[in-house]
């Protein structure tokens, strides 16, 4: 007897993070995670079955309130975008750290070849280095 599992690929598994799928289980309707190693075939998540009724029953509840006061999901909008940007800023701090220490290591590289090339003295060679690496230390600092 086929199942209808409305929520099917939309929720996911608090363990594990990966989708839920619809699974019968003594006569009833169950969500289980559906995190399984492809390869062996055995579970890699050990999630627990949860009730089909009760999971559809609080979606059904969180969406007639949302209807019944749309101010509710505005709010609900406006801190998913705020969390976004915060998140957003966060991942472009990070690409620029991430980028400047490729930088500071390129700095590094070509002192060095001017070095060896005696383009540069080895007092100027030292300074440049000690700064160079003060930078880097600074960068890595900001990266933690």
């Amino acid at each position: 007897m086929k199942r209808d599992y409305l929520l099917r690929g939309l929720i996911f598994c608090p363990e594990c993070g990966s989708r839920l799928a619809g699974k019968a289980r003594y006569g009833n309707r169950f969500y289980r995670c559906n995190n399984v190693d492809k390869i062996a075939g055995s579970r890699v998540c050990n999630g627990s079955y949860i009730p089909a009724e009760q999971v559809e029953h609080a979606v059904w509840n969180a969406v007639s309130d949302s209807h019944n006061n749309p101010e509710l999901l505005a709010d609900q909008y406006r801190k998913q975008l705020a969390d976004s940007q915060v998140t957003n800023e966060f991942d472009l701090n990070k690409k620029q750290i991430t980028l400047a220490l490729k930088r500071v290591v390129v700095q590094e590289n070509r002192m060095t070849d001017a070095y060896r090339n005696e383009a540069i003295e080895l007092d100027r060679y030292k300074l440049e280095m000690n700064q160079l690496s003060a930078r880097r230390k600074t960068l890595e600092q900001q990266q933690e």
